[in-house]
This record gives C-alpha cells, structure tokens and sequence, in this order.
C-alpha cells in the first residue's frame, strides 16, 4: 500500500504511529525477524482488520510521543481490545506476563543499596533478575532509574 494515501510519510519518513504497525506486522508474520519467536511463532496475530493500515489508525489513533504499541495482555493478540499506546514503564508491567508489584521494586532497589560496590551493575543484574523472574535488561533498568522513576 502507497504509505502517501493515509498520509503517513513516504518509505523514507515514516510516522511513529506507521512503524509501530509495521513492526507489529513483521513480529507477527515474518519467521526472519528476530522477535518472531516470541509472536507469531506462539501464534500471536493481530486483528484482520489491522491489515490495511487505515484501520489500525482508525482503531488506536495516532501514537503519542515516548509509547510504543502495547498489548495489555500478552497471551491474546493485537486489537482494539488488548492494546494500548505504553511508556517503558507501563509496558514493562506486562512483559511476557510478569507482574513486578512496588514491594518487587522496593526489594530490587535495596538490593542495589546493598550490593557490594566493585559489583557492576550489569552483573549484580544477572544475578538478582531469575528471583524475580523478569529479565537482566529490566533490573538494570529499574537500577539506572529508566523503569519504575519516582518509585522509592
């Protein structure tokens, strides 16, 4: 589909909203892109309707600077239903089905008050991450104050 009919730029300057769809699409229907595993490999989809980009657009509106697409449950697919316009933050809530409670935060943050000081943070991470069963990425994250912000 010409990406000028609904106004969302050309290949060249695409519109955040354009290239949510598009990844969406990719994770879902491309066994080449990295993440397919975790999408349409577990047989994550997305509504018919949302092929055609207009309806998407019509569906979720345009994408609010600093969120990206977010289903809001993980095991269900994208649609009108299940999706939202997320922050990191708000998004890291329900990765992969974790739910990360504000004593979690509380606990990983004393952690990090408590670990020993020549422990790097990256590493302190791989270590604390399988107790709470979310990934390293998210711990360092939470630690370097991009998660969770204004939590103590």
């Amino acid at each position: 589909m010409n990406n000028y009919r609904h106004g969302h730029g050309s290949a060249k300057n695409q519109s955040g909203t354009y290239r949510s769809w598009a990844a969406m699409k990719r994770r879902c229907d491309n066994p080449n892109v990295d993440n397919y595993r975790f999408y349409g490999a577990r047989c994550i989809s997305y509504d018919g309707r949302w092929t055609d980009f207009r309806n998407f657009l019509a569906d979720m509106g345009e994408r609010p600077a600093g969120t990206t697409l977010d289903r809001q449950d993980g095991t269900k697919d994208y649609s009108k239903d299940n999706c939202q316009w997320a922050t990191k933050s708000q998004q890291s809530i329900h990765t992969a089905g974790v739910k990360l409670t504000p004593r979690d935060i509380t606990l990983i943050r004393g952690l990090l008050r408590a670990k020993h000081p020549r422990i790097a943070v990256r590493k302190w991470a791989r270590l604390v991450a399988p107790s709470f069963k979310v990934s390293d990425n998210t711990i360092r994250a939470i630690a370097n104050g991009q998660l969770w912000k204004g939590f103590t």
